[in-house]
């Protein structure tokens, strides 16, 4: 979501540094390129993801002059989508543990059973929260798991000026999203495992 609104020409009011890849990022990263250089069912994978959003996303472009919040609200939200298309957004407020984690995943189960009746494939990266014992029982109903990398990252001029703004906002950009490009995206992995593999697992740009 947020390499999404980063396209559209969005950034937040604050810097957010990059992870530093350590050893052992490099050595899973390896790991997955190799493992998956040859996966051929892109198209039956379901990508899910977390991300937190600040009153204060603005466009590089937009002349509002906002008050600058010490701690600006924020609005966290999780989402997948897979090639056949969005599987949808939760929005939330409050940190994320594996109570919460069990209720969004319990949540999207049948929207994802929607798209895909028989079998697919499910994608998370391995915080502590999804790889707890509450979230394992709920993940091993869904069926294959996609291995995934501990770091693997790589609106408009009106600006949410509050909590409610943010929401509907978020909500009115997942909407925006199209399936052509949901689709093009989840099926571009082939593409950047082969630039990780050629870059020596470092980060790519993508």
């Amino acid at each position: 979501m947020r390499l999404y609104l980063r396209r559209e020409g969005y950034r937040r009011r604050r810097p957010n540094p990059k992870k530093t890849l350590e050893p052992e990022h490099i050595v899973e990263r390896e790991w997955f390129c190799q493992e998956y250089h040859d996966f051929q069912a892109w198209e039956y994978v379901v990508y899910s993801d977390e991300a937190g959003f600040w009153v204060g996303w603005f466009k590089r472009d937009s002349s509002a002059n906002l008050d600058r919040e010490q701690h600006p609200a924020k609005l966290n939200a999780w989402a997948a989508i897979s090639a056949f298309g969005k599987i949808g957004i939760y929005l939330y407020e409050e940190n994320l543990d594996t109570n919460l984690y069990v209720n969004i995943l319990n949540w999207a189960i049948p929207r994802i059973q929607e798209l895909y009746p028989h079998d697919f494939v499910f994608q998370q990266d391995n915080s502590s929260i999804h790889t707890s014992e509450g979230s394992q029982q709920v993940l091993a109903r869904m069926g294959n798991l996609l291995d995934w990398p501990s770091v693997n990252p790589d609106l408009k001029k009106r600006m949410p000026r509050n909590i409610q703004e943010l929401r509907q906002y978020l909500l009115e950009e997942w909407e925006r999203l199209d399936d052509m490009t949901i689709f093009n995206l989840c099926l571009s992995l082939p593409s950047r495992i082969a630039l990780c593999i050629d870059s020596n697992y470092q980060r790519i740009k993508y």
